[in-house]
């Protein structure tokens, strides 16, 4: 049976110094950390007290005329958060909010942070970044890439898998931080606060290049102290493959030391060498096919939003499960996308990310999941 494609046209109208040496710096507020965008009472709250997460405080942030990959991104993101809601107001980029999620480089202009500031310069092709930071005394969220694989990785870090490193079977990015807190605090050095704030990715590599984690010390002796305990354990663990500090799904831990009147100092803890059969491993393979992507004889508009369209019921249960599309969004008339996202997360009780991808990351429409080509021009019509 052909695939069906469905032509949805929507016109809604730092990296630190790896050294351990302290240099001197504005110390900045107290920045959030990745994990607060998913935790109750920022983003994602409770207006009714039934302990279920019933409205979406965030706006996404993108630039004017956004690009595809931009408005990809947006869609990932925007899909994550409605599967995390049971309600939510749209459109997602209207009023402001509590929490402020920015896309893309573009989307930062006008706001009080910048791309130096907030961790986003020095990036490669490819590379990506998720930092965590406050505009206005707000929590705030980036995503940025150095190219549109890079904003891509980013994009699948958030939406997909934080606030783990990786998959539910690893730490949490809070448990890293908390995890070098006590490392500290086990050589005498009381950090008042640990987050981890940024993480860093590469496109088609599982896991993360680098995670962020920030540390406020009391004094200049502590950063002092915390420096050379971090030092030296990093000169004598890295074979240890067991070692504390060292996760899998992490190449590296860069680890943030303040202190009032001391300026900063970083140190970098790569993850401990690994076996050869690891390093063997083979690259990070595209997403699978989707479950149920196959063609549906009942899709049109009417069945949309329903099992016999964009969504779909792995267990017989009537209740949808799955997202089935694969949305694709090009040209003027494309913004929209965000929000189509953000709906068909809300509407399932699972979703597959990237739920978005540019025309161009569409290597082969005829085995993609059923596509719903967004824009007034898009070039797979």
């Amino acid at each position: 049976m052909p695939k069906r494609l469905l032509l949805l046209v929507l016109t809604l109208a730092f990296v630190c110094p790896l050294t351990g040496t302290a240099r001197r710096a504005d110390a900045p507020a107290a920045p959030a950390a990745l994990s607060d965008l998913f935790k109750p009472g920022t983003a994602l709250q409770d207006r009714n007290g039934d302990g279920v997460i019933d409205f979406v405080d965030a706006r996404i942030a993108l630039p004017d005329h956004p690009a595809a990959a931009e408005l990809a991104a947006a869609a990932d993101v925007a899909a994550r958060l409605g599967f995390e809601t049971s309600a939510m107001n749209l459109p997602m980029n209207g009023e402001p909010a509590a929490v402020t999620i920015f896309i893309g480089a573009r989307s930062l202009a006008g706001s009080s942070a910048s791309v130096d500031a907030i961790g986003g310069t020095g990036l490669k092709p490819g590379d990506g970044v998720v930092t965590a930071f406050t505009v206005a005394g707000k929590p705030a969220f980036a995503v940025l890439g150095a190219d549109e694989g890079g904003l891509a990785a980013a994009a699948v870090m958030l939406a997909g898998h934080l606030p783990y490193i990786w998959d539910q079977k690893g730490p949490t990015t809070d448990k890293v931080a908390d995890d070098v807190k006590q490392f500290l605090a086990a050589k005498g050095v009381t950090a008042s606060s640990a987050a981890a704030t940024a993480i860093y990715v590469r496109r088609n590599t599982d896991g993360a290049d680098r995670i962020v984690v920030d540390l406020q010390l009391a004094n200049g002796g502590d950063l002092v102290k915390a420096m050379v305990a971090l030092n030296q354990f990093k000169a004598t663990g890295t074979r240890d493959a067991k070692r504390p500090l060292s996760y899998a799904n992490a190449r590296t831990v860069l680890v943030r030391l303040r202190a009032p009147g001391s300026g900063m100092a970083t140190v970098d803890l790569p993850k401990a060498a690994a076996s050869p059969a690891a390093n063997d491993a083979p690259a990070a393979a595209p997403p699978a096919r989707r479950p149920g992507g196959g063609a549906k004889d009942n899709f049109d508009l009417s069945s949309f939003y329903a099992n016999e369209g964009a969504l779909g019921d792995s267990d017989n249960n009537l209740i949808p499960d799955r997202v089935d599309v694969l949305l694709s969004p090009d040209g003027d008339g494309a913004d929209g996308v965000v929000d189509l996202a953000a709906r068909l997360g809300l509407e399932s009780t699972g979703v597959s990310i990237p739920i978005a991808r540019t025309a161009k990351a569409i290597l082969t429409p005829d085995s993609a999941p059923i596509l719903v080509l967004i824009g007034t021009a898009h070039p797979l019509v």
